[in-house]
């Protein structure tokens, strides 16, 4: 990175030699999990106070956003790679939402892992999180309200195994219609990833509340694009 060269001999001398140590470590910093500044993610600039020229510090590029996690996303790498995943990432990495479909254990989970890991690289906010971690936690009446906030304003809400969780009216009446209508309607982007296509968990929602209800949830989730997940069974070690 470069900076002002005047501006640097106007430092004091403890600064100025402070101030190489720490552009240094940024100059060799290829990824920001490696980050070596005592301040995470933060690097040095030189700024004017009054007459006085100081070390400031500023966001780098690599600084993650915040997140929100049951599993350790910066550990999730795009290592699985065959022609229709990479298709399907293609598209949710544009950071719009969407839904992926498919069978149980052919990595659906981990791909949605891996673009949330890259979207908090770029800076942006992520909450990823079970269906059903996120039921018991709206379900808890003391914190329900700031919880439903929360999952209504976060930059990027990820929905893992969605469908897999213990269904009832009351649930989709006071978890999933508010958090799934404000934030398709307010075009905060979602990301579910789900063993159900849409078609299943219409019927399946239907069973407990009514066709209607169930519809048009659903809908709203259809128009960020729904994705069949084909690949193989990496639990069970099957070929593609």
């Amino acid at each position: 990175m470069d900076f002002n060269e005047k501006d640097y001999e106007k430092l004091s001398i403890i600064d100025k030699l402070v101030f190489k140590e720490l552009i240094a470590k940024c100059k060799a910093c290829k990824d920001g999990d490696k980050c070596q500044q005592n301040s995470y993610g933060m690097q040095p600039i030189i700024g004017k106070v009054e007459e006085s020229y100081m070390i400031f510090y500023t966001p780098c590029k690599f600084k993650r956003g915040h997140y929100h996690s049951y599993i350790d996303i910066k550990s999730y790498k795009n290592i699985y790679k065959n022609s229709n995943r990479n298709h399907i990432i293609d598209e949710l990495i544009k950071g719009n939402g969407g839904f992926i479909y498919g069978r149980a254990g052919h990595g659906k989970s981990y791909t949605m892992g891996y673009i949330a890991n890259m979207l908090n690289k770029k800076g942006h906010d992520v909450y990823f999180d079970l269906a059903n971690n996120i039921v018991q936690q709206v379900w808890k009446f003391e914190t329900r309200d700031s919880k439903l906030k929360e999952l209504q304003e976060v930059e990027y809400l990820f929905i893992d195994d969605f469908g897999g969780e213990k269904i009832s009216s009351d649930i989709i009446y006071i978890c999933w219609t508010p958090i799934i209508k404000s934030r398709i309607d307010n075009n905060k982007p979602t990301y579910f990833t789900s063993n159900y296509s849409l078609r299943e968990l219409v019927v399946k929602l239907g069973k407990v509340s009514d066709m209607t209800t169930a519809q048009v949830l659903l809908d709203r989730i259809k128009v960020k694009g729904s994705y069949e997940f084909k690949d193989k069974d990496y639990r069970m070690g099957e070929n593609v």
